[in-house]
């Protein structure tokens, strides 16, 4: 089974760790070098409320230590370990962990050790505290940090039950593509959503999806199913989560989600992101999302589809005709024609051009791919809002 090398985070002056695209994994809650002392029966992976054996830390509730990706650091436990940041505080905290399918696949580590969400555990966890949040149906202790944010784009902390989080998903420093999405575990809770659209920018899969509520938050995630199905080009399947905290209520909200598909281009090439340096694509549910070094046509064609999906998902409705406007959608590789967006859609469509110059286009001249080809566009006709929609009008 292919494995997916995490991304790498850091600690910021005692403040949540947040997510950083290609940085460095660095854990900082006393984890030590040396292995732990089994005396036959592994505490490794046992849960845990404050302590562990010796050479291991309680993290999270699980007896593991922290490690860096990338460095052999996890060999001398049991059960073929290895460091990820997919199990616990996911995208955040790089701790030894050993997946799995199956109990069988957790006899190594011992008798009484079970596949728990897709990774092995001794024991029962500790019940939620009064102070515990709950993220995608899973609670966090006080003091958690990293935790997924329910916005689909950065991460929070758990401050005795309340859940703190930035303020603008889309303008955070650490997670500009969105939240990186992780193999699905075995056993999936969900609540019912709708996909109401999508599109792909460079690496970062938007989708707008609606549901039911009102009196409560909200939370919505991404993970990608085990195997791909043998197709031209191959297919991932991809499932969308969401948990409504019990909300009940009946008004009908609608938010759009950003989520970071590098991991998915890492599990399909069994490459690090530095290192992906062929073209690739995957099917998914949501459309086909290309990545890798494309060829200057692919690359041209590639960016064009994106930017035109991007510009055709713009928000447009109005109250005047003051609120529309014709916004660019030409990329480093591809010119077009724009298209037709309200203030709010011009932010999102701007902030799409630039992650699909980042994930597709970057160094398209560079590479002696240039020039863009500039089709012919026809004099711009007068937009204005029309019941409620800004319209092109003759």
């Amino acid at each position: 089974m292919l494995k997916i090398r995490a991304e790498r985070a850091r600690s910021r002056s005692g403040r949540a760790l947040r997510y950083v695209l290609f940085g460095v994994l660095v854990f900082g809650c006393g984890g030590v070098a040396g292995g732990p002392s089994t005396g036959g029966e592994s505490h490794f992976l046992e849960y845990c409320q404050s302590s562990c054996a010796a050479g291991l830390d309680c993290i999270s509730g699980v007896c593991t230590r922290g490690c860096l990706v990338e460095a052999s650091s996890c060999g001398d436990l049991p059960g073929s370990a290895q460091c990820t940041a997919d199990s616990i505080e996911p995208g955040a905290v790089a701790v030894c962990d050993v997946d799995c399918r199956g109990d069988a696949q957790c006899a190594a580590l011992g008798a009484d050790h079970r596949c728990v969400g897709g990774f092995c555990r001794r024991g029962q966890p500790s019940a939620p505290s009064e102070g515990s949040c709950r993220v995608l149906h899973r609670n966090y202790p006080s003091g958690s940090t990293g935790i997924p944010a329910p916005t689909g784009c950065g991460t929070c902390s758990c401050n005795d039950g309340e859940l703190e989080c930035p303020q603008d998903p889309d303008l955070i420093e650490d997670c500009p593509a969105g939240t990186p999405i992780v193999l699905c575990p075995e056993s999936i809770t969900t609540d019912p959503i709708d996909v109401r659209g999508s599109y792909m920018t460079g690496d970062t899969l938007t989708i707008d999806v609606g549901h039911g509520g009102g009196c409560a938050r909200h939370d919505y995630g991404l993970c990608y199913e085990e195997g791909l199905l043998d197709t031209a080009p191959e297919t991932v399947s991809l499932r969308l989560l969401h948990d409504a905290h019990g909300d009940a209520c009946e008004a009908y909200a609608l938010p759009r989600l950003h989520f970071d598909l590098r991991p998915v281009a890492r599990y399909a090439r069994g490459l690090d992101p530095s290192e992906l340096m062929n073209a690739g694509g995957l099917r998914t549910p949501f459309g086909l999302y290309n990545f890798g070094r494309l060829e200057c046509a692919d690359r041209a064609s590639v960016g064009a589809e994106q930017a035109s999906a991007a510009g055709e998902a713009a928000p447009v409705s109005c109250v005047t005709s003051r609120d529309c406007q014709r916004v660019s959608i030409d990329t480093a590789c591809s010119a077009s024609c724009g298209a037709v967006a309200n203030a709010s859609g011009a932010e999102d469509v701007a902030l799409a051009m630039a992650r699909i110059d980042a994930g597709i286009c970057r160094e398209f001249d560079a590479d002696g791919c240039g020039p863009r080809i500039i089709p012919p566009c026809v004099p711009p006709r007068p937009i204005e809002c029309v019941n409620g929609t800004c319209t092109e009008v003759p």
